[in-house]
């Protein structure tokens, strides 16, 4: 190999083998530094690797990963179950928000002590019908309710105090619980006769003179009601009076009553009650006597000067066209041949609902149905094809009670009075569309029935697209008739037969 040295530049063959580094011509030892390079260039030795240790190393590892993953997976459970815990507590929280807190106790009224042996004793009671001329030139005065207000008070007491100056007055006192009526007067009252009544044998207590008659009439805390006619006729039937002069009604009768005056006039205080008014709109229609002919009615009553003719009963149609009678036969449906007499029984097909208890049936005229309404479960619409022979299919009522039910041929839609007081529409294939409760507008018609204790009794619809005659009968005679304006949303008493509607048994 040809080096150069590099301290005299001198060039010569220098065998790696020979045993000296030095320049033959100067003796520099250059050739350690190439020795040095070489080396360098040189890979490095490696030191033998052990097996063992490789594998202690790998497992460290190992367990410290496995470690970790424990570690984080323990903390995943904690943090999850902090958050289940927290939920169920903001659930609990939000469900509680409406929640009123509790109130504390507070303290009772003191105990009320029993009657003394030397209190005013209770004043004679007669059974005795009183004389009807305790009424003559008389105001009649009504304190009613169903018991005492205060009874946690004062016990069952209630005083009455009439301030009648020069005036003559006969007091009718009614409830249902028991009430010890304790009654006074001023000076110059005259009180003529004092009536009591309760479903409880009640007290009067009193240092008038006047005369007390127990008596069967009914309590009434509203003069709205079928209650309080059942009332005016009590007293018509004791006196022949048909109003009272002053009339305090309250479910619970307050510790002191004060009439000193009567009540303005009114006719909620007669036993006529509401009188009808003129229609704003005329309407004319047409209903079914008992030979299902047609007789013409308008909302004033019936047309011509003839007696109104006996109607058919609810629940039978006489379908146009057909010639036959469908009609409610208690819990089940027929069809009558009208020349022979012969009754077809309509059952319903397996797959219908039971026929419960069927209200009212009416006619489709567009689509050639006759429209049956039922009762029981969530109540149904069943309809069945005329021309067909046929039932054709069912609706739910989803728990609308319909008792009457007419079909509308100007708005091709149907209308029905449900039993909670309710003019229902319904769409031509029978579907719910709306309903708007009229009981409580209705003039005089809470007065046909006890408000307090029993539904509000049923009335034919009669359905003109917009104007709707809302009739009440009683057997086979229109007694009450009302206009309904469904734009305008208003109502009215357009006739009444008698000068005064019972109310409903």
């Amino acid at each position: 190999m040809e080096r150069t040295c590099l301290k005299c530049g001198h060039q010569h063959q220098f065998n790696d083998a020979l045993p000296s580094d030095a320049c033959p011509q100067c003796g520099a030892i250059y050739a350690k530094v190439e020795a040095a390079r070489r080396l360098a260039d040189s890979p490095p030795a490696q030191a033998p690797v052990n097996p063992a240790a490789a594998s202690s190393r790998l497992d460290v590892w190992h367990w410290t990963l496995l470690a970790t993953c424990v570690l984080l997976a323990i903390s995943t459970a904690l943090l999850g179950s902090l958050l289940f815990q927290e939920l169920r507590l903001n659930r609990v929280l939000l469900s509680q928000r409406e929640v009123k807190p509790a109130e504390p106790i507070r303290n009772p009224p003191a105990a009320i002590a029993a009657a003394s042996l030397d209190e005013r004793p209770p004043a004679p009671m007669s059974s005795a019908r009183p004389p009807a001329s305790l009424a003559e030139g008389a105001e009649v005065m009504v304190v009613s309710g169903y018991e005492a207000e205060g009874k946690a008070r004062q016990g069952t007491a209630v005083q009455v105090s009439i301030d009648r100056p020069g005036k003559s007055v006969l007091l009718v006192l009614a409830s249902y619980e028991r009430i010890v009526w304790q009654v006074s007067a001023s000076e110059a009252t005259q009180v003529r006769a004092i009536l009591v009544s309760g479903y409880d044998r009640p007290r009067v207590e009193t240092p008038l003179t006047a005369p007390v008659y127990q008596t069967k009439l009914p309590y009434s805390y509203e003069k709205d009601s079928g209650t309080f006619v059942a009332l005016l006729k009590g007293l018509k039937s004791l006196f022949g009076v048909e109003k009272v002069d002053a009339f305090r009604g309250q479910y619970s009768l307050p510790e002191r009553v004060v009439i000193d005056q009567p009540d303005p006039p009114q006719s909620d205080l007669t036993l006529q009650g509401e009188q009808p008014q003129a229609p704003l709109k005329s309407m004319e229609f047409q209903l079914s006597d008992k030979t299902f002919a047609k007789v013409p009615w308008s909302l004033g009553g019936p047309v011509g000067t003839a007696p109104a003719a006996p109607l058919a009963s609810q629940g039978a149609i006489l379908v146009p066209g057909d010639g036959r009678i469908y009609r409610i036969a208690s819990h089940a449906f027929e069809i009558v041949e009208p020349a022979t007499g012969k009754v077809t029984p309509l059952e319903l097909p397996d797959n219908f609902p039971r026929l419960s208890w069927p209200t009212d049936v009416t006619y489709d005229s567009k689509r050639h149905l006759v429209v049956l309404a039922s009762l029981g479960g969530e109540g149904y619409l069943y309809r069945y094809a005329v021309d067909e022979g046929r039932w054709q299919d069912f609706r739910s009522l989803d728990n609308i009670d319909i008792n009457a039910l007419a079909y509308d041929e100007q708005a091709d839609r149907f209308a029905a009075w449900t039993s909670e007081g309710g003019l229902l529409f319904l769409a031509g294939d029978g579907t719910p569309l709306n309903t708007r409760r009229l009981a409580d507008r209705l003039p005089g018609y809470n007065r046909l029935y006890d408000t307090g204790n029993s539904r509000p009794p049923r009335l034919q619809v009669v359905p003109q697209g917009d104007r709707i005659a809302l009739l009440r009968t009683s057997g086979d005679s229109v007694q009450m008739i009302w206009y309904y304006d469904v734009p305008m949303d208003l109502v009215q008493l357009t006739y009444k037969k008698d000068a005064a509607a019972g109310a409903q048994p």
